[in-house]
């Protein structure tokens, strides 16, 4: 098995701590611009809407009951029992549509089952259904892409198809409220199919939406994190760009710490900013690596280890970067060591995790020893079967057929 030293770097890198990407579907979150008259409430049967809104006041989640008549970036109005009520998107947790396709339910019982190519199938019958509200309609294209997503860590073929499928729905509901985590979807697709230059070019203008123009509807925090995402993607392509990555991770490790400061942020809020400013202020270790210098890298890791250790995404992405910046140097033994304390024990990035197994394997073949192949083996199998969807999966992959 042959490793190119600069792409084990470049693929590597794309190992970031992420927010649960499909955790925000699981609860039925949706996020779709259309109108609805009240009378839809008595030809869908009866059975109104569940809206879960975050109280902005006490942070208490609230249950709202009523028919969804307008859900987009800006706001989300309900009609209750002929008195509209009008809330802010961001207040808006969730919604369960009261009346939806058999077809839409069915979809989500195949999700949740890991059946992804019936729940496909499931959830585009009821993104077609006339019949269907539009709300439900552009819902159930939104989880078909998710479903493509989720499918193609058995088939990568697949990533194309949910980036077909998110800009069907991005063309159909521009202004829904879930556009943000639909280019977020886009983004990982492309992530996931090894175009990194396409990845970090959707991630970044989803931060310029949300932090540089702060535009309407935009999560902050979700477009931080897609800032975090593109910094390391532009590192990751077969052109890395350093100094658009050293820009973000510049901008990102001030704009974690100003939200992070701010009062009322939730206690698990805060601990989420100060991981992604953990990580910004180790990016320009990365960028020593991809530029070659080794030994510069490692100096710069070494150097800010002992300040991590209340932060463990930000001490694991130390380790992990100071396990890459050995191996760069031929000190493969003790890079072994570094990586092998991320695998073992990094709780907050499976990404990373999945990463530090193909370097652990690079580095075993490197260094040559008797049972170097049988763990390489090993190490790239864990990744192609537990990991299988995480970008190092393909290396991994790519590998095993050649060791």
């Amino acid at each position: 098995m042959r490793f190119s030293q600069a792409s084990i770097v470049r693929n590597a890198l794309l190992a970031p701590a992420l927010l649960s990407l499909i955790a925000a579907s699981v609860v039925g979150l949706n996020g779709t611009h259309a109108s609805a008259a009240p009378t839809s409430l008595a030809q869908d049967g009866g059975k109104p809407d569940k809206i879960l809104r975050r109280n902005p006041r006490t942070g208490k989640i609230d249950t709202i009951i009523g028919v969804v008549l307008e859900n987009s970036l800006s706001e989300v109005k309900v009609d209750r029992g002929g008195k509209e009520s009008t809330y802010a998107s961001s207040e808006i947790v969730g919604i369960e549509w009261g009346q939806a396709p058999a077809a839409f339910r069915d979809g989500k019982t195949f999700a949740t089952r890991a059946d992804h190519e019936n729940a496909l199938a499931r959830f585009r019958m009821a993104a077609g259904d006339s019949d269907a509200r539009p709300v439900v309609q552009a819902d159930a294209r939104l989880r078909a892409a998710e479903a493509l997503l989720a499918w193609g860590a058995d088939d990568a073929n697949r990533y194309s198809e949910c980036v077909a499928e998110i800009d069907r729905y991005l063309s159909d509901d521009p202004s829904g409220r879930r556009v943000p985590h639909a280019r977020w979807v886009k983004a990982r697709a492309s992530l996931l199919a090894g175009d990194a230059a396409t990845a970090a070019a959707g991630f970044r203008a989803l931060y310029d939406s949300g932090v540089v123009q702060s535009a309407q509807g935009y999560d902050r925090t979700l477009c931080m994190d897609a800032g975090l995402e593109a910094a390391q993607a532009f590192l990751a392509g077969d052109s890395p760009n350093t100094g658009t990555a050293r820009e973000l991770f510049a901008s990102l490790e001030v704009a974690y710490g100003q939200a992070a400061a701010l009062e009322g942020v939730g206690a698990e809020e805060r601990v989420h900013l100060l991981a992604g400013q953990g990580r910004a202020a180790v990016g320009e270790g990365f960028c020593l690596l991809v530029s070659g210098d080794g030994s510069k890298a490692e100096r710069f890791f070494q150097g800010r280890l002992s300040g991590a250790t209340d932060n463990p995404a930000q001490r694991f992405s130390i380790l992990y970067g100071l396990g890459l910046s050995l191996i760069a140097q031929g000190k493969y033994t003790q890079g072994l060591v570094e990586l092998a304390k991320v695998s073992a024990l990094d709780h907050t990035s499976r990404d990373r995790k999945a990463a530090a197994l193909v370097a652990m394997a690079h580095a075993a073949i490197k260094l040559g020893t008797a049972d170097a192949p049988a763990l390489a083996k090993r190490w790239l199998t864990t990744v192609s079967t537990r990991y299988k969807d995480t970008p190092a999966a393909a290396q991994a992959a790519q590998a095993l057929e050649n060791l």
